[in-house]
């Protein structure tokens, strides 16, 4: 891992299924719903998918807003910016990658608290969504919503292609999903649905900048 790359935050609570991390950037936005960031647990990085972000409140919020002042918006500027309870992002883990090699299973050890969180790049984020044996974990998930952080997760996969890969990928999704929900037409209908627009616009996919 390249500790050179900026630290999104650090880990305050997790388990082997995934983890939150607070954010408190207050200048960066925070990772989009679906990326795929990446943490340490000792020799092993483990990948995840974002999806879900808490803003908390604390006691100044509170105060203010409980106040009959009108606000500024450089006031409000203000108090976002010195605000003292950062924003929870909370992660599902899908892999990790130990000696070189990604498995697309949960890790064996979750990360330990404080242990920082950083964007992966589009090279990982293709490595690691190339194949869709993640998309099980995803869709065995009671915690997320699952049907949106799959297709999310899919545009990703698909905007890190290679020029021309990205309607091949989508064509291998779709076939991978179809067989996975062969069963529950409902919900195969209601993720194809969403990825359809996707597939007709691969042109013009947006590119996913480096992390």
């Amino acid at each position: 891992m390249n500790h050179a790359d900026p630290v999104l935050g650090r880990v305050l609570r997790s388990s082997t299924t995934g983890y939150t991390f607070g954010f408190s950037q207050a200048h960066t936005q925070p990772p989009a719903f679906g990326a795929l960031v990446k943490t340490a647990v000792g020799d092993s990085h483990v990948f995840g998918l974002v999806y879900d972000q808490r803003v908390m409140d604390d006691a100044l919020v509170r105060q203010i807003v409980a106040s009959s002042d009108s606000l500024s918006e450089e006031r409000i500027q203000d108090m976002r910016m010195r605000r003292q309870t950062p924003i929870e992002i909370s992660v599902l883990s899908i892999g990790y990658e130990q000696g070189g090699t990604i498995y697309q299973l949960l890790p064996p050890h979750p990360p330990d608290a404080l242990q920082p969180i950083f964007a992966c790049t589009p090279d990982e984020s293709r490595r690691v969504l190339t194949s869709f044996q993640y998309f099980r974990t995803v869709l065995d998930n009671m915690e997320c919503p699952s049907e949106e952080l799959l297709v999310a997760s899919i545009r990703h996969g698909a905007g890190c292609q290679p020029p021309g890969q990205a309607q091949p990928y989508l064509i291998g999704a779709g076939r991978e999903l179809t067989r996975l929900l062969a069963h529950d037409h409902q919900r195969l209908d209601a993720i194809l649905r969403r990825l359809a627009d996707f597939f007709n616009a691969t042109h013009s996919l947006p590119e996913v900048p480096y992390g």
